[in-house]
Parts: C-alpha cells; structure tokens; sequence
C-alpha cells in the first residue's frame, strides 16, 4: 500500500495508509493515528459526516456510476 499524511486531521508524519485488502481484495484504508479502516464508502461518510445512502449517492454522482438509488 501507499502511505499519506491523514486527510482526518494535521500531521507531520504519514500514517494514512490505503491498501489492496488480499481477503476481500477491496481497497481499502487505515488511519493509524485514529485506528479506524474501512473502504471508500466509508472514507467519504468520515470526510463529509453523512451516512451510507448518501454517501453512495455522492460517490455515484461524482464518478457517473449509474447506480439506482432509493429516494
């Protein structure tokens, strides 16, 4: 994986870490300074402070996925 300053908080050193998960091989990424991981949908429901639908929503939006989904 690759190592990142947190985009969660300031820092001086990296330890926003985004890696390829070899179980589930998602992508995924871990926050060492908060101890939390998860995946994308996730990282964006933490930037925004939304919750999955919107998220979903979001994420749909921004990359012209073309999901269906529920109002």
């Amino acid at each position: 994986g690759k190592v990142f300053l947190s985009p969660l908080r300031n820092e001086l050193h990296p330890s926003f870490n985004i890696f390829k998960d070899k179980i589930s091989d998602k992508l995924l990424f871990k926050d060492f300074g908060y101890s939390i991981s998860n995946d994308c949908f996730g990282f964006v429901q933490l930037i925004y402070n939304i919750n999955f639908i919107e998220a979903l929503r979001l994420i749909d939006r921004d990359f012209s996925l073309g999901i269906a989904i529920p109002l």
